[in-house]
């Protein structure tokens, strides 16, 4: 199986991502905002994205938020340059869930178009 994932240009992210191509992913659940807030801001170089947050690790050994409904593991197979974003195609290699699955279901995030942020 595989997954796309889009990340703006602009983030940091895409350097790591460019030489280090195992990702990991955490499921969030529709009311989870904070992790939204948290994330969504972005991070700069060494900036510890995770303090305070409690994680666990993927099996690829990355790290993913123990509240998470699951999580994702994967390797990037390929990215293409698409407009303000990069999207990169990934391999899932792992995966796992949360008892909370059962209880909630997982965040949407839709924009009404490409044009509002």
């Amino acid at each position: 199986p595989a997954i796309t994932v889009a990340v703006n240009k602009q983030r940091y992210l895409n350097e790591w991502l460019g030489s280090n191509p195992e990702i990991a992913l955490s499921l969030i659940g529709e009311n989870q905002f904070e992790f939204l807030k948290h994330f969504g801001k972005g991070f700069e170089p060494g900036e510890p994205a995770f303090a305070e947050i409690q994680i666990d690790r993927a099996q690829n050994g990355l790290p993913v938020l123990t509240a998470a409904l699951g999580h994702l593991a994967g390797k990037i197979i390929g990215q293409i340059d698409a407009g303000d974003h990069i999207v990169y195609a990934v391999e899932i290699t792992g995966a796992d869930s949360s008892e909370v699955l059962n209880e909630s279901k997982p965040m949407v995030h839709i924009r009404k178009n490409g044009f509002n942020y």
